[in-house]
């Protein structure tokens, strides 16, 4: 076929990457020794709705939501003159097929690679996206199945982010990148559960306390009697009158909902009430949380977004994969995708009793306990 009757008669050339040698080649061919030994990595991963449907870069507000994938080349290709690695990266939309009963629109999807500075450790945050451009993309958006770029790249540390043309558009994805060279690695970004900062070390302790604990003894002995211990509903109140007389705060109420999770949070004992001296942590880690929140909420509405969220969620110090944060998001946040404050507590309070659970029982980075006293502890949280 001559080169006119070809573009006469097509309209699109797709190139095809074989990660695998067809059944056609023999296996004593050259060929198949070539293609077997070319190295590739296969690397799945969800765009969530509220979490990690950030859209395309020009979408600043959203794109760093994003998965992320860290691309490490060590040497060139050994027969590029330039010092060159050379890369295939495709991205395809998986699981489509099988919904195609539902009629489902092929989203427009792409991908973007930055180069990661020296000692950046990723996932990496909005800031960084904000001050850096990107270095190679895709050429198109495309709302096709799968989208392909062949990439001379020089030896580095790089960010890949796969995402769609429009923000808030879920779902799944394959990511295959194909190398020259074994000692490429491409990995995810947010496999695993990390603390820092607060939730390392512990919310800073109020300094004025001791001002107004005269009158925080007077409130909580009214309320607790005879029992010196107080529950959620007589927490309630206790709070809601120490924030109101507090020109720091910045929201004057919390919720019994909120009420029943901070006491949940220190419940040792499992009687469901809170003695003085655990007051004074309760108010030290409703202090600190406030704070974050408010940060995010300038206009005092007592909502932020999803994505705001898990911004404060990291702030506090802990580093959740997307599939974990995806399930807090669904469990507090309202139809607009936004969480109110008393819901923020309560999603709080979650997060860091289970990991003080999990470090009452950890051995090793592993924690078994019988069903009797998993179930106990599940009825608590």
């Amino acid at each position: 076929m001559s080169l006119e009757d070809f573009i006469a008669n097509f309209d699109y050339l797709d190139i095809c990457h074989l990660t695998e040698p067809p059944p056609v080649i023999s296996k004593s061919s050259s060929a198949y020794h070539s293609l077997h030994n070319f190295p590739s990595v296969h690397l799945r991963g969800r765009w969530l709705r509220g979490v990690s449907c950030g859209g395309r870069p020009y979408i600043r507000a959203s794109h760093w939501a994003n998965p992320q994938f860290r691309l490490v080349i060590n040497s060139p290709d050994p027969n590029d003159p330039d010092g060159f690695a050379t890369t295939v990266i495709a991205l395809m939309q998986a699981d489509r097929r099988r919904l195609r009963h539902r009629a489902p629109r092929l989203a427009s999807i792409g991908f973007v690679l930055y180069r990661l500075p020296a000692g950046a450790n990723p996932p990496m945050p909005r800031g960084f996206f904000e001050t850096n451009h990107h270095i190679a993309s895709v050429d198109f958006f495309f709302d096709s199945r799968e989208v392909v770029k062949r990439l001379k790249l020089t030896p580095g540390h790089y960010l890949l982010v796969p995402c769609t043309y429009a923000a808030d558009q879920p779902g799944e994805f394959l990511l295959r990148l194909l190398f020259d060279n074994p000692d490429r690695i491409c990995e995810s970004t947010l496999e695993r559960v990390e603390l820092s900062g607060l939730a390392a070390t512990g919310p800073e302790p109020d300094p004025n306390y001791e001002l107004f604990q005269p009158r925080l003894r007077r409130l909580f002995y009214e309320a607790s009697g005879e029992s010196m211990a107080v529950d959620a509903f007589q927490l309630e109140p206790i709070l809601n009158c120490l924030l109101r007389d507090d020109h720091r705060a910045p929201y004057s109420m919390v919720s019994t909902d909120a009420c029943r999770s901070l006491v949940a949070l220190l419940d040792r004992d499992g009687t469901g009430r809170l003695c003085e001296s655990d007051f004074r942590r309760v108010w030290d880690i409703l202090r600190s949380w406030s704070r974050l929140f408010a940060s995010f909420d300038p206009q005092r509405t007592a909502h932020v977004t999803s994505l705001d969220f898990r911004i404060i969620v990291e702030q506090a110090g802990y580093t959740l994969p997307h599939t974990l944060f995806s399930k807090l998001v669904n469990r507090f946040v309202n139809v607009d995708w936004r969480l109110d404050y008393p819901h923020f507590i309560s999603a709080m309070s979650l997060i860091t009793k289970a990991v003080a659970i999990f470090k009452n029982f950890d051995h090793g980075g592993r924690a078994v306990l019988p069903l009797e006293q998993f179930v106990e502890i599940a009825m608590t949280m």
